[in-house]
């Protein structure tokens, strides 16, 4: 029996709310599958290939959202995606939005990469979309100093 999880959504919010989240999806086992780094730049290997090129065909792929600002780690990859639709309201919603792009990286490779769900965080304003941009921007300069990785 698998244990207990504790909800990672916010109950009492809508998310086909058009709006802006930060996402982070990790590897299954948090395996280093995806690259390795080197002088702070990815390598990656053919999974992370993969990715990268279905992060940017699906960023191209449906109107209702963009893919704003991403970087693949070697066992973890971060995105910052808006939805937007008509009257305030999206045409997906973010969880199937995450769930096609982990189902068709997936599908490309040949087995699944992912660990089940999915970390999100709202972006509430401007000076919290700037502050994980630039936590984005400089996460592989950060790399060296994860203890978790």
């Amino acid at each position: 029996m698998l244990p207990k999880r504790k909800p990672l959504r916010l109950s009492t919010y809508d998310y086909t709310n058009n709006g802006l989240y930060f996402v982070t999806i990790c590897t299954k086992g948090k395996a280093h599958i995806l690259g390795r780094l080197e002088n702070q730049k990815m390598k990656f290997t053919l999974a992370g290939h993969i990715v990268n090129r279905t992060i940017c065909d699906m960023g191209n792929q449906y109107d209702a959202v963009s893919i704003i600002q991403y970087v693949i780690m070697p066992n973890h990859v971060h995105l910052v995606v808006a939805l937007q639709g008509n009257k305030n309201r999206s045409d997906m919603n973010l969880s199937q939005f995450i769930n096609l792009l982990k189902g068709r990286i997936s599908r490309k490779y040949g087995s699944s990469l992912w660990q089940r769900g999915f970390y999100e965080h709202v972006v509430r304003n401007e000076a919290d979309l700037f502050r994980i941009m630039e936590y984005i921007e400089n996460n592989p300069l950060q790399w060296e100093l994860d203890e978790e990785r």
